[in-house]
């Protein structure tokens, strides 16, 4: 490994010729190593190396963070597109109503959940991203409120009219969308 001493395989499968070994790396070996291989046969002869890369990623992305619209906002609109940046290339989850991925730009990171209908009043979500290799990061928590009072008009009226002090009348309140 990465030019290091040649090591001895334990026989995995004697009938095949096949050799083997197990290696759990650490976080300390993490990044691009260099695997080399040669054979040895029972006279002594060592064939040329050959060599494959590989590399080692143990760390979770970062918490993928909501750009647009801001957390714990509150919103008019039932339909919102929401918008946000996390590790690139890596597999976004939005978890509200269901469970829904995208995959964030394999440059920028950014990402966009486009369409995600609310209900009335509060919305929680929970966002993680996941990379290339599965690590997955921690949770972003996330909140929007859909506001609807400004959907809502509505007229007073009162029967008799005018309504008299003391006097229990019926007052009905219309809400027209």
């Amino acid at each position: 490994i990465d030019s290091g001493a040649w090591r001895l395989l334990p026989v995995s499968d004697l009938s095949s010729g096949r050799y083997s070994t197990t290696w759990i790396p650490t976080k300390a070996e993490e990044g691009t190593h260099t695997i080399g291989f040669r054979a040895t046969d029972k006279a002594g002869n060592t064939s040329r190396p050959v060599s494959t890369n590989i590399t080692i990623d143990l760390t979770p992305p970062a918490p993928p963070i909501i750009t647009s619209p801001p957390d714990n906002s509150f919103v008019s609109s039932n339909i919102v597109d929401i918008k946000g940046i996390a590790e690139p290339g890596s597999m976004v989850k939005m978890v509200f109503a269901g469970t829904f991925t995208t995959q964030a730009d394999p440059i920028t990171g950014e990402f966009v959940f486009k369409g995600v209908r609310l209900n009335t009043g509060q919305n929680s979500f929970i966002f993680t991203a996941e990379d290339r290799v599965g690590n997955i990061s921690g949770p972003t928590g996330y909140t929007l409120h859909l506001d609807i009072s400004a959907w809502l008009s509505g007229t007073i009226t009162a029967s008799p009219n005018p309504v008299y002090q003391g006097k229990d009348e019926t007052i009905l309140y219309t809400i027209t969308n």
